[in-house]
C-alpha cells in the first residue's frame, strides 16, 4: 500500500529533478511573491495547486535538511542566510526515494 504522503514527496521530487538545480523551485535571493509566481504557473499547468507543492516541499525539507545543508555549498551563502533562502534540489537520498517508490509502484501494478 503507498502512503498519500510518500506520493506528494514523489511526485514533488519529480518535479524538482525535471527542473534542474536552478528551475522554478530554486529560491535564491528572492521574495515570496517572485517564488510563488513560476510555482502558481507551474501548479496550475499541471493541476496541482501551490499549497500542495510547499507543504509537500516542506514535508521533504523537514524530513531531509540536506537539503538547506547543499543549498549553503551551492552558493557559498553562510548559515544564517540559507535558514532563510532554501533551493530546494534533488541530490541522492531524493533519487534513492523515487527509485524505492517507482519499484513499489511496479510491485503494486503485478499483485
Amino acid at each position: 500500500m503507498i502512503k498519500l504522503k510518500d506520493k506528494l514527496i514523489y511526485e514533488t521530487l519529480k518535479l524538482v529533478e525535471s527542473q534542474g538545480k536552478e528551475g522554478l523551485l530554486c529560491r535564491n535571493k528572492q521574495s515570496d511573491a517572485e517564488f510563488m509566481r513560476p510555482v502558481n504557473e507551474f501548479a496550475a499547468a499541471s493541476g496541482r495547486n501551490y499549497t500542495s507543492i510547499k507543504s509537500t516541499l516542506d514535508i521533504i525539507h523537514k524530513n531531509w535538511g540536506y537539503l538547506q545543508r547543499e543549498s549553503i555549498k551551492d552558493t557559498g551563502l553562510d548559515a544564517g542566510k540559507a535558514s532563510k533562502i532554501f533551493i530546494y534540489r534533488l541530490c541522492e537520498a531524493g533519487r534513492s526515494f523515487i527509485e524505492k517508490y517507482e519499484k513499489a509502484l511496479v510491485q503494486n501494478t503485478d499483485k
